[in-house]
């Protein structure tokens, strides 16, 4: 999750690379809350798919 947040801020703000850097506040919080969403719950983004837990495999 923060490694995605991360990445979103240096494209936006440090290489300033489209379309992040064209995009509001509200569409770029808009387009990451899914996978941020699908961290806190559990499960893989665009999925139902439980997240592997470390000590876990599948």
């Amino acid at each position: 999750m923060l490694t995605k947040m991360a990445g979103a801020l240096i494209i936006r703000h440090v290489l300033e690379l489209e379309p992040l850097v064209s995009l509001s506040a509200d569409e770029l919080t808009a387009r990451l809350t899914p996978a941020v969403q699908g961290h806190l719950d559990g499960v893989a983004e665009g999925t139902d798919a439980p997240l592997a837990q470390p000590g876990h495999h599948r």
